[in-house]
Parts: C-alpha cells; sequence; structure tokens
C-alpha cells in the first residue's frame, strides 16, 4: 500500500509541474529535509530530456563540497551563464 501510494503521488506531482512548464512564472518546491524533492527534480529533468531534442538544463547540487563555492551569487551567476546553452 505505500509503495502504491508513493508512487501515484509522485506521479501527481509530476504532472502538476509538467502543466506548469510553459508559464513564465518561477517554480519553487519546497518540503521538509529528505521529502523527495530531489528525486522529483531528477525524475522531472529525465522527463523534459526525453520529450524534448533540444533543452537547456542546468543541474546544480549546492550541497556537493564541490560545488560551494557557487553560494556566493556572482559565482553562481557566472557559472550559469558559462553553461547556458542558446537554443
Amino acid at each position: 500500500m505505500g509503495i502504491t501510494y508513493e508512487f501515484t503521488y509522485k506521479k501527481s506531482l509530476l504532472k502538476q509541474i509538467n502543466g506548469l512548464k510553459d508559464t513564465p512564472d518561477i517554480k519553487a518546491i519546497t518540503g521538509v529535509r529528505r521529502s523527495g524533492k530531489s528525486i522529483l527534480l531528477s525524475q522531472y529533468n529525465d522527463y523534459l530530456k526525453t520529450s524534448k531534442d533540444e533543452i537547456n538544463i542546468i543541474y546544480i547540487n549546492l550541497q556537493d563540497m564541490e560545488n560551494e563555492k557557487l553560494l556566493k551569487y556572482h559565482a553562481l551567476n557566472n557559472y550559469v551563464m558559462n553553461h547556458y546553452k542558446k537554443i
């Protein structure tokens, strides 16, 4: 029962997020720690990559030590601008 509920719930969340994808608003996913936000975004990322030929996704985990320098907003902006692909 728990696995089925969790799968159905995540599928519902992915459907809601997908419904917002072409709106100009900034989307924020919030939740308590270890609630599955990163997994949800990873699944949505995979979905977007399979649904479009060219897509511009930059994924940064700011909890990784290698990305600690990106906590400063100038460094983060430079990183994003350098990895942005014009489509």
